[in-house]
């Protein structure tokens, strides 16, 4: 190949590659392509600084590609070259080493490919975020999604350049999706995928199966394995803003129209019940307060509750069920006991 095509391909690749340009298919390819020759090595180089380039792969400078060249240039590690007589040893200061053109240019060769592969593992791993008992937490993903997460609750993050993946392992997160249409937003809940490309929503993974709450835009939610999705009509729904499933096992309930504020309103530390077992409400709770409510009659666990309780402070809860005729409470430093009135 001549050297005026050489140089026009090293243009075409520092222009893509420039500013953190190129995707993984044309990462690979440029590794494939700076490791064939020499001379795609010294024509990449002469347009750009070794650092720029590798700057270019790795945006965010993980790379030390200064310190990497000079650990070559001062490495002790010495090839004595066929037919080269060796220089006598003469003790002298320690000094250090000067590598010619050649063994520069092959660290070049050896940085640039590793700068890929180092930028390539990192896209591929997954990063996981979890929340303790009353915690909750804001975070803001590598593509400007925003996730809101939940007390007692855990995710596992995994883009690639196709989709964007985020496994629901336990409790519930407020997913804010920024829009980009060729790369799907995709929640796994169990058996449970909710599909979106720029929208609002928020899923919640109970014991009984997850619930899915719409705010804005619509999402796409599936249940079961693929095999199932294709074969049952109830395992495909689409929901729009206001509107709220719940998935249980592989079948999708019938969607219906939800109050937002209330399925949302444990952003603002407040817990809104309709209707809900005591059961369901000390689950709650015990989300986000140390001292754990225990039911220590099992006949009260589907006693229904109704009303707005803050998260964090159960006495608002505990003077309800005072008040109830059947109910006595009992408070130790970590416990809240429930039990029927004697």
């Amino acid at each position: 190949m001549s050297d005026s095509r050489i140089q026009e391909e090293a243009a075409e690749w520092l222009v893509t590659l420039r500013d953190g340009g190129g995707d993984a298919e044309e990462r690979a390819e440029f590794a494939a392509w700076i490791a064939k020759s020499p001379a795609h090595v010294r024509a990449y180089l002469e347009l750009s600084t070794v650092w720029t380039d590798a700057a270019a792969l790795d945006a965010q400078r993980r790379v030390d590609i200064d310190a990497l060249i000079a650990s070559a240039e001062l490495s002790s590690n010495v090839v004595t070259l066929a037919g080269t007589p060796a220089a006598p040893s003469v003790p002298s200061k320690p000094q250090a080493r000067r590598i010619g053109w050649p063994q520069r240019l092959a660290a070049c060769v050896a940085i640039v490919c590793i700068s890929v592969a180092i930028v390539w593992w990192q896209g591929t791993q997954a990063l996981t975020y979890t929340t303790g008992i009353g915690e909750q937490r804001l975070l803001t993903l590598s593509d400007g999604s925003r996730v809101e997460l939940n007390a007692r609750s855990r995710i596992r993050v995994r883009f690639s350049e196709q989709e964007r993946l985020v496994e629901l392992l336990e409790g519930q997160g407020m997913f804010q999706v920024a829009k980009n249409p060729l790369r799907p937003f995709i929640v796994h809940s169990g058996h449970t995928r909710v599909r979106a490309v720029g929208t609002q929503f928020d899923v919640y993974r109970r014991s009984s199966g997850t619930l899915v709450t719409v705010l804005e835009g619509k999402v796409e939610v599936r249940a079961g394995s693929a095999g199932a999705v294709e074969r049952s009509v109830d395992s495909v729904s689409s929901l729009g803003a206001g509107e709220q499933v719940i998935v249980v096992a592989d079948r999708i309930n019938h969607p219906e129209g939800t109050n937002v504020a209330a399925a949302t309103a444990w952003t603002q530390r407040q817990l809104v019940f309709d209707a809900a077992t005591l059961a369901e409400v000390a689950d709650e709770f015990n989300r986000y307060n140390l001292r754990q409510l225990v039911i220590r009659d099992a006949a009260l666990k589907g006693f229904l509750i109704s009303g707005v309780f803050s998260s964090t402070e159960p006495a608002s809860l505990l003077s309800f069920l005072r008040q109830q005729p059947d109910f006595q409470v009992q408070e130790t430093d970590t416990e809240i006991r429930i039990s029927r009135r004697e």
